[in-house]
C-alpha cells in the first residue's frame, strides 16, 4: 500500500510540474505587442497639413507629428480611393492587387490583407469608412471582425431628420463625426485586447462642405476647412486612446489615399493625371517606441511601404509577394526608392489614353500618349518637361518602368477581380465616372501603352464637369447649365453630360423640357439609358409633379422590365400616400431582397408594420435593423418610440440612451429621455437632460418645448 501511495504522489507531483511548465511555456509565447491604428483622410494633399506647410489649422496632426516620424515625400501609387487603399492594405501596387479604379473592381479574396494577417496573429480588427468606394461590396473589408460602412446614415441630419442623398452627383458619404460614432464604441469595447483599427474620413473630398464653424472660418478655402474639421475629429479618437491608456502602446499611421489637383495642371480634382499634386500625400507614423520620434525623412517613399512597415514593427513575418519595403526611420537608411504610379481611369471613364509613371533618383517619368520627364529636386511642381533635353534619362527610366512592370507581374489575371455588376456600372456611369462612347472596360495586358488621346489635353474639360456637378449640388442650376451646355457642345452624346442637363432642368422645374430631353435621347445610349430607365425617369418626373396615378403606372411598367431599388422605393412611397400600408410593405420587402441591409428601408418597414398593428413584425424588423448596424442612432430611436407605444418604457429608455451614446448631439433621443424622466418624476435626470439640450441645440423647438414643460411643472 505504501509503495502504491508513493507512486500516486509521484504521479501527482509529475502532473503538477507539467502544469507549471506549461504555464511558463505559455508565458513565453509570442503575443501581440502593440495596437495598430491606421487613419486615412481622403483626398488630402501633403502641403495642406500643418507639419508640411507650417500652418496651425491641423493641431491634432501637428501634435501627433511630435511623437512621430514625418515622411516628407510620400506618394500614392494611384490618385483613386479604392485602389490606393488596396495598396495600403496589401503592400502591392495596383497592377498586382488588381484594383485599378473605383467601382469597376473588387479586391479579390485571394489577396492577403493587413487585417487578415493581424487577425491571424491575435488581433481584434475593426474599421469604419466614410464613402461608397470603400464599402464591403468591393472587398476591402477582408479580415475585419467589425466593418462599419453604413454610409446611408448621411440621410439623417443632426436632428435625426431626413436629408437628401448625394446620389446622381457624388459618391454617398458620411461626416467624420459619424465615422467616429461608428468606430469609437468598438475601440472602447476592445481596448483590453490587442486591436487593429482603420478609420477613413472622406470629408476633404469634393464637394467641399465643412460643418460650422469651419464653413465660416474657412469660407475662402472650404477644402482647408474640411481638413481642419477632420483633424478635430481625429483629435477625439486620439483623446480616447489616451483616456484608455493605450496611446503610448499604439502604432499610429496617418496618411491619405491621394491628393487633389486644386487646378494645378488644369486639374481641379483627381484621377485623370499622375502629377504629384494628386500623388504627394502626408505620411506620419507614431511608432510605439519613443526612438526616432519627431524625425523628418526626406527620401521618396510610397504608401506601398506601410504594409511591410507595420508587420516589421510588430515582429510579424512579411510576405514575399509584395512590392513595398520597410520604411526608413532616419535619413540615408538603407532604402531603395523606385516608386510606381498609374491611372487607367481616363481610359475606363472616357476612352482616352492611360498613364504610368516612375519616380527614381529624384526624377519622375510619365509614359502615355504624352510622355514627360521632371527633375523633382529642381522642379517639384512638375512645370518644366525636360524630356527633349534629357532624352537619355527618359529612355533609361522608360526601360526601368517596363522592367518594374515585367518583374512584378503575377500569374493570376488581375481582371479576375473586375466588378461588372450592371447596377454598379450604371451607378458609376450616372455619376460620370464612366463617360466613354465605347466599351473601354476591356481585358487588358500589363504593358506600356501610348494609344488614345492624352488625358492632359482634357483636364480643363474634366474640371468643367466637376464644376457643373458642384453647382448642381448647391442648387445653382442656371450657373450649372452654362457649364453643361459647353460640355454638350464637345460631346452631345455623353450620357453623363445629358444626365446633368436633365438634373439641372429638373431643378429649375422645367419638367416638359426634361420629358422632351428624355424622349429624344437614343434608345440605348451607351448601354445605360435603356427603355426601363427612360420610363423610370419619366415616372419620377410625374411623381415630382404630383401626378401619382401616372407615376405609379410608369414605375410599374419600368419595374416589370427591370427591378430596381429606387423603383420599389417610390412605389412604396406612392402606396404610403394612399394609406395602402400592406402594398407599401410589399414593395419595401421587394427592395430588401435587392439590398437586405438597407437601414433606411428597414426603419420604414418597421414603422409601416407598427401602423398596421403587426407588433411581432415591427419588433423583428427593428431587431434586424439594430443587428445590421448596432451603431445606427435612428434605428435605436425608432425602436424606442415603438416600445413606448406598447408601454415598455424601461426598454425604450435603454434604446434612447444607446442612441445618445452613439450620437451625443441627437436632439430627438435626448428629448425622448427628458419626457420619460418627467413622466417618472426623475427630476434630477430631467434637469441634466435639459442642460444637454441647451448645450447642443439651444434654438431647437424641442429644447424650447422642454423648457416650457419644466416651467409649467
Amino acid at each position: 500500500m505504501f509503495i502504491i501511495k508513493l507512486t500516486d504522489l509521484r504521479v501527482r507531483y509529475f502532473f503538477v510540474l507539467c502544469f507549471c511548465l506549461s504555464i511558463l511555456i505559455s508565458c513565453g509565447e509570442s503575443k501581440p505587442k502593440f495596437n495598430v491604428v491606421i487613419v486615412t483622410f481622403d483626398t488630402t494633399r501633403a502641403d495642406h497639413i500643418g507639419v508640411y506647410n507650417n500652418e496651425n489649422y491641423t493641431p491634432t496632426l501637428n501634435q501627433l507629428a511630435k511623437d512621430s516620424v514625418v515622411y516628407e515625400k510620400a506618394v500614392a501609387p494611384i490618385p483613386i480611393t479604392l485602389p490606393s487603399h488596396s495598396t495600403i492594405m496589401t503592400g502591392k501596387v495596383p497592377f498586382v492587387h488588381g484594383v485599378r479604379d473605383n467601382g469597376l473592381f473588387n479586391l479579390a479574396q485571394e489577396q492577403n490583407t493587413l487585417a487578415e494577417i493581424l487577425k491571424q496573429n491575435g488581433y481584434k480588427t475593426g474599421a469604419a469608412i466614410g464613402s461608397f468606394p470603400l464599402t464591403s461590396q468591393f472587398g476591402i473589408n477582408q479580415g475585419f471582425d467589425f466593418f462599419n460602412d453604413h454610409i446611408t446614415q448621411n440621410r439623417e441630419d443632426m436632428f435625426g431628420e431626413f436629408s437628401e442623398s448625394k446620389s446622381h452627383l457624388f459618391f454617398d458619404e458620411r461626416k467624420a463625426s459619424q465615422v467616429n460614432d461608428a468606430i469609437m464604441p468598438w475601440i472602447e469595447e476592445n481596448s483590453d485586447s490587442p486591436f487593429f483599427v482603420w478609420f477613413h474620413y472622406f470629408d476633404p473630398h469634393h464637394p467641399h462642405e465643412p460643418p460650422t464653424p469651419y464653413s465660416h472660418s474657412f469660407i475662402h478655402d472650404l477644402y482647408k476647412g474640411e481638413i481642419a474639421y477632420s483633424d478635430e475629429s481625429l483629435g477625439k479618437v486620439i483623446s480616447q486612446l489616451k483616456r484608455l491608456g493605450v496611446y503610448e502602446n499604439t502604432l499610429i499611421v496617418f496618411t491619405s489615399d491621394h491628393g487633389e489637383g486644386n487646378n494645378e495642371h488644369n486639374e481641379s480634382t483627381h484621377s485623370l493625371l499622375i502629377y504629384n499634386s494628386t500623388l504627394h500625400v502626408p505620411l506620419i507614423i507614431k511608432y510605439p517606441k519613443q526612438i526616432d520620434a519627431n524625425t523628418r525623412i526626406s527620401q521618396w517613399v510610397g504608401l506601398v511601404d506601410i504594409f511591410p512597415t507595420v508587420l516589421n514593427t510588430l515582429g510579424i513575418n512579411i510576405p514575399n509577394d509584395i512590392q513595398g519595403q520597410i520604411l526608413p526611420t532616419e535619413n540615408h537608411q538603407d532604402y531603395y526608392s523606385e516608386l510606381y504610379s498609374e491611372t487607367l481611369s481616363p481610359r475606363f471613364s472616357h476612352g482616352w489614353g492611360e498613364q504610368r509613371g516612375l519616380i527614381k533618383n529624384g526624377y519622375k517619368y510619365i509614359y502615355g500618349p504624352l510622355k514627360e520627364l521632371y527633375n523633382l529636386e529642381k522642379d517639384p511642381h512638375e512645370i518644366n518637361n525636360i524630356i527633349e533635353t534629357e532624352n537619355n534619362i527618359a529612355e533609361s527610366m522608360k526601360n526601368d518602368l517596363q522592367d518594374y512592370i515585367d518583374e512584378n507581374q503575377i500569374s493570376a489575371n488581375p481582371n479576375s477581380s473586375m466588378n461588372l455588376d450592371p447596377e454598379t456600372l450604371n451607378t458609376l456611369r450616372g455619376l460620370g465616372y464612366i463617360q466613354s462612347t465605347g466599351n473601354a472596360i476591356e481585358i487588358f495586358v500589363e504593358e506600356l501603352n501610348d494609344e488614345g488621346d492624352a488625358p492632359q489635353l482634357y483636364a480643363s474639360t474634366n474640371s468643367s464637369y466637376s464644376m457643373a456637378k458642384d453647382l448642381l449640388y448647391k442648387g445653382k442650376y442656371i450657373e450649372a447649365i452654362r457649364f453643361i451646355d459647353s460640355l454638350l457642345l464637345e460631346d452631345p452624346n455623353s450620357i453623363a453630360y445629358n444626365e446633368l442637363k436633365v438634373q439641372a432642368e429638373m431643378g429649375l422645374g422645367n419638367y416638359s423640357l426634361v420629358k422632351s430631353l428624355i424622349i429624344n435621347m437614343p434608345e440605348d445610349l451607351h448601354g445605360v439609358l435603356t427603355p426601363a430607365k427612360k420610363l423610370h425617369i419619366l415616372a419620377f418626373i410625374d411623381f415630382k409633379e404630383g401626378k401619382i396615378d401616372q407615376a405609379e403606372k410608369l414605375f410599374t411598367e419600368s419595374e416589370a422590365l427591370e427591378l430596381t431599388k429606387s423603383g420599389q422605393y417610390y412605389l412604396a412611397q406612392i402606396a404610403k400616400r394612399r394609406n395602402d400600408l400592406e402594398q407599401q410593405q410589399t414593395h419595401l420587402n421587394a427592395l430588401l431582397k435587392l439590398d437586405d441591409s438597407n437601414i433606411i428601408v428597414l426603419n420604414e418597414l418597421a414603422i409601416s408594420y407598427s401602423q398596421t398593428s403587426d407588433y411581432f413584425q415591427t419588433e423583428e424588423t427593428y431587431k434586424k435593423a439594430i443587428l445590421t448596424n448596432p451603431f445606427h442612432h435612428l434605428s435605436r430611436y425608432n425602436y424606442g418610440v415603438f416600445l413606448v407605444s406598447i408601454n415598455d418604457v424601461s426598454a425604450a429608455q435603454v434604446q434612447f440612451k444607446k442612441a445618445t451614446e452613439i450620437k451625443p448631439n441627437y436632439v430627438l433621443a435626448h428629448y425622448a429621455l427628458f419626457e420619460i424622466y418627467i413622466n417618472q418624476e426623475m427630476n434630477s435626470e430631467a434637469e441634466k437632460t435639459l442642460d444637454i439640450l441647451n448645450r447642443i441645440a439651444p434654438e431647437h423647438p424641442l429644447t424650447q418645448e422642454a423648457k416650457n414643460l419644466t416651467q409649467s411643472l
